[in-house]
C-alpha cells in the first residue's frame, strides 16, 4: 500500500529538509519494518540508515547534530554506567543497613526488647528488598555476569557503534561506485544513488547490518524482583518471650 504524503513527511525535519530522519513517534507493532523499508521502490536505504545513525542523506551541520541527538552509542554507555552505579549503591545499602541495625539492636546489644525486635524486622526487610533490587540489575538470581543490565547495555553500545561504522562504510563505498558510473550529485554534494542500479545492492547490505543490530537488541533481558516474605513486621518467633530488660 503506497504511503501517504503525511507518512513520508514524518521522516523529515527542518534541521535538514532534504535528509531523512526517524519519525517523532515510532510504531513498535511492525517487527518487519526493516524488511518493509528495504523492499520499497526506490529502495528504502535512507530509512534503514536513519534508524541506525539517526539520519541519512544529510547535507547540513544542523542535520548531523539532530541525528546525533536521536541515536548515539555513547548514550548506551552512559546508561550502562548509571545502572552499574545504581547496583553498587543498592548493594552497599543492603550491607550497610543490615550491619548497622544489628550493631545497635537485638540480643546482647544496647537496645533490646519488643521495639528493638520490630526495628530489626523492618531493617532486615528493607535490606533484603534493596538486595533483591540489586540482584535484578545483575540479571536475576543465579544469572551469569553477562546477563547484567550494565553488561547488556555495553554490548548493545558496541553493536550500535559497529553497525553505524558499517552503514557509513557501505554508504561511502557504494556512492563512490555510483559516482564513477556517472551518477548525479545533489545540490549539497551527495551522490544521488537512489535512482541508480546500485541502490538495491547497497540497501540489501545495509539491511543485513541493521538486522544483526536488531537481533542483539532483542536479546536484552532481566530478572524479576523477588519481594521478601512478609511486610517487615516481626513474626511470632521474633517476639521476645520475656519482658524487655
Amino acid at each position: 500500500m503506497p504511503e501517504t504524503e503525511s507518512e513520508q513527511d514524518d521522516w523529515t525535519n527542518s534541521a535538514d529538509p532534504v535528509a531523512t530522519f526517524p519519525p517523532p513517534s515510532v510504531q513498535i507493532d511492525d517487527v518487519n519494518d526493516l524488511e518493509t523499508w528495504a523492499q520499497m521502490d526506490p529502495p528504502g536505504w535512507r530509512r534503514i540508515k536513519a534508524a541506525v545513525k539517526g539520519g541519512s542523506a544529510i547535507e547540513t551541520e544542523a542535520g548531523h547534530e539532530y541525528a546525533a541527538s536521536l541515536v548515539s552509542y555513547p548514550s548506551l554507555l552512559e546508561a550502562a554506567n548509571g545502572f552499574q552505579q545504581a547496583y553498587n549503591l543498592l548493594h552497599w545499602l543492603e550491607t550497610f543497613i543490615s550491619l548497622h541495625a544489628h550493631a545497635i539492636a537485638g540480643e546482647e546489644k544496647a537496645w533490646q526488647g519488643t521495639a528493638a525486635e520490630a526495628f530489626l524486622a523492618k531493617m532486615d526487610y528493607l535490606s533484603k528488598f534493596l538486595g533483591n533490587q540489586a540482584e535484578r540489575l545483575l540479571g536475576g538470581d543465579g544469572m551469569p555476569g553477562t546477563a547484567s543490565v550494565p553488561h547488556q547495555l555495553m554490548m548493545n553500545a558496541s553493536y550500535l557503534k559497529w553497525a553505524q561504522e558499517q552503514i557509513d562504510y557501505l554508504d561511502v563505498a557504494w556512492a563512490q561506485i555510483a559516482a564513477a558510473d556517472g551518477a548525479n550529485h545533489t545540490d549539497g554534494g551527495n551522490v544521488a544513488i537512489s535512482s541508480t542500479r546500485f541502490a538495491r545492492p547497497m540497501t540489501d547490505q545495509m539491511l543485513q547490518v541493521a538486522q544483526t543490530l536488531a537481533k542483539q537488541y532483542a536479546r536484552l533481558n532481566y530478572g524479576s524482583v523477588s519481594v521478601p516474605e512478609g511486610d517487615g513486621s516481626p513474626g511470632a518467633g521474633d517476639l521476645p518471650t520475656e519482658p524487655p530488660t
